[in-house]
């Protein structure tokens, strides 16, 4: 169901049968697309929804070039605000994959910063961390050649790609643009890390989950054997199924209500 929460577009995904534990819940997903891309992509929502039989709120958030930083942030966060007028937060969980797993990061400290109550939990999926890296031999990025899915997704002869559109004239080393440079011993909700093998994306995962952990943050990290970036949306895969299940654990593990 399409609909509209605090003037955002977001779109209502309820699946036929919902587990009782979960009736009272909802996850926030803020999903993918290269920081660019995205405008009705609701296939995250929906995989979460099917294989854990939860309702979930898929934020239709303004993407770059027309709408950089931090348009994406004052979406999420506006749609959280309106969740919590009809859910506590710890009913609530926020989950995305790629530049949705940035967006969750960047969003939780944002909701931080605002002083607002964290939601119960995280799922921090196959992340971009760190923004001010370029594609050529940074180490967030060895698995170029390797991921199926993203090698190749950028000219390392270009001066503007995908995320410099998104941060535009901004520091790409402020911590609303790369969680990398986020200060976690502050605070953060318990986090659910995914990556895959073949992940171009894997050292960056990693890297954000260790500065997590060491600041004491309540966190997991799981990384699949030969998956490449974004393998958890492609529902046909029995990995995505057991990646989505095993996301759904952990949110019970610290969801409450």
């Amino acid at each position: 169901e399409k609909k509209e929460m605090a003037g955002v577009p977001v779109a209502v995904v309820t699946p036929p049968v919902i587990a009782d534990q979960r009736r009272s819940r909802v996850l926030l997903n803020i999903h993918g697309g290269a920081f660019i891309y995205g405008e009705g992509m609701h296939t995250e929502a929906i995989v979460a929804a099917h294989w854990g039989n939860i309702k979930v709120i898929s934020v239709d958030y303004r993407t770059a070039p027309d709408h950089p930083f931090p348009a994406v942030l004052e979406d999420t966060v506006a749609v959280y605000r309106e969740l919590l007028k009809s859910y506590s937060p710890k009913q609530i969980a926020i989950y995305g994959s790629s530049a949705g797993g940035t967006f969750t990061a960047t969003t939780i400290l944002k909701l931080r910063d605002l002083g607002l109550p964290l939601p119960a939990a995280a799922g921090i999926l196959t992340p971009a961390t760190d923004l001010s890296q370029r594609i050529d031999g940074d180490s967030t990025y060895v698995m170029e050649g390797v991921d199926l899915a993203l090698s190749g997704w950028r000219s390392k002869d270009s001066s503007t790609g995908p995320s410099e559109l998104f941060y535009g004239a901004h520091d790409p080393t402020d911590p609303l643009i790369s969680p990398i440079f986020g200060d976690y011993s502050r605070g953060f909700c318990p986090s659910y890390f995914l990556a895959g093998t073949r992940d171009f994306l894997l050292s960056a995962t990693v890297m954000l989950h260790r500065k997590m952990h060491s600041a004491g943050v309540p966190c997991e990290l799981h990384v699949f054997e030969a998956m490449w970036h974004g393998f958890n949306v492609m529902a046909h895969l029995p990995e995505a199924r057991e990646a989505t299940t095993d996301l759904m654990r952990f949110f019970d593990r610290w969801m409450e209500g």
